[in-house]
């Protein structure tokens, strides 16, 4: 009787921890599975203080050490000249568009001073 309880207890051991070890190892593969997809659509890294520097692969900025972040190939700048900024950045930084024209562009300053006369050519006669 006392075998047959061990033998039992033994084998649901053994069945939850073999269950236990198939659902890490799917949720696992499943999720380096994500992490691929998650990479196949990553165009480039940068340096989010230092946007000139970039590289393939993930790393280290050389310049402050910080790590490169993904740049997305639907956030990536498409056309040369053109650039993308993301809209909840615009909104924090303040940026303002407005429409090109050619126009003449003036700034008036007004300012203080004193006017005074050039005391290098100034001479003393006695």
């Amino acid at each position: 009787m006392k075998t047959k309880n061990i033998f039992g207890i033994i084998l649901a051991i053994i069945l939850i921890g073999s269950g236990g070890y198939f659902l890490y190892k799917k949720n696992k593969d499943s999720s380096q599975k994500n992490n691929l997809a998650d990479t196949s659509n990553i165009a480039y890294y940068h340096c989010g203080m230092h946007t000139w520097i970039t590289s393939d692969k993930p790393g280290k900025c050389p310049i402050c050490g910080m790590n490169l972040t993904p740049v997305y190939k639907d956030n990536a700048i498409h056309t040369e000249g053109e650039v993308s900024i993301d809209p909840t950045m615009i909104q924090d930084i303040g940026v303002k568009t407005e429409i090109i024209k050619k126009r003449q562009l003036t700034r008036t300053i007004n300012t203080t001073g004193i006017v005074d006369y050039d005391e290098t050519s100034e001479s003393i006669i006695t």
